[in-house]
């Protein structure tokens, strides 16, 4: 019996050390040879801040410009509104009662102004003519328009056929076309202006 004593009581001291009293919070078993726990508590340290840096509220430098000189603006002279020109139609002929030569010499190239045009010298149109340009001061030659060179054509007349006409001779251009406006305005509208080579006068 003494022997089995002495067992249990080894036992007894064997097994002792494994209980650890930890407080209040009643007994806790531990194995032997653990090691210390590892705290998996979140750091206390704050989070790095995430707020954008202010911005620069520094001016920024300008250039001035050399004193009496004039600020260059960037504003556009807007186009001009006045209409645009017009090309004017051809200035008619001024009006002016220029001197006629009369009966110009065989062969002189002249301007003809042919106040009527008719078959014979005593036609109707062909008097009139004469009368009409004596109250304004001309004396118009009555003749034979076939011996005016040139006239026939200008004047869109039959060649197969005879005309006679009341009219005017001009040294110029600008006589001729002057005195049929005048004459126009004044008495009547002439048959035709041409510039023509005289013949039929020896």
């Amino acid at each position: 019996m003494r022997g089995n004593r002495g067992a249990a009581s080894l036992a007894t001291a064997v097994l002792l050390p494994l209980v650890v009293v930890t407080g209040c919070g009643g007994a806790t078993p531990a194995a032997a040879g653990d090691t210390a726990a590892v705290s998996t508590q979140p750091s206390a340290q704050p989070p790095a801040s995430s707020t954008p840096s202010a911005p620069s509220t520094q001016p920024t430098p300008t250039v001035a410009a050399p004193e009496g000189t004039a600020q260059a603006t960037a504003t556009t002279a807007a186009p001009s509104a006045s209409p645009t020109a017009t090309a004017s139609p051809a200035a008619s002929v001024a009006p002016r009662w220029a001197k006629a030569l009369g009966e110009p010499q065989q062969g002189d190239p002249v301007w003809a102004v042919y106040l009527a045009v008719g078959h014979s010298a005593t036609d109707a149109p062909v008097e009139k003519a004469l009368r009409d340009a004596s109250r304004v001061g001309y004396q118009a030659v009555v003749g034979d328009i076939a011996c005016d060179g040139g006239a026939m054509e200008a004047l869109g007349l039959d060649q197969y056929d005879y005309w006679s006409g009341a009219t005017l001779y001009f040294d110029t251009e600008a006589d001729a076309r002057g005195f049929a406006a005048a004459y126009t305005a004044k008495v009547a509208a002439p048959k035709g202006v041409a510039r023509v080579t005289v013949g039929c006068l020896d």
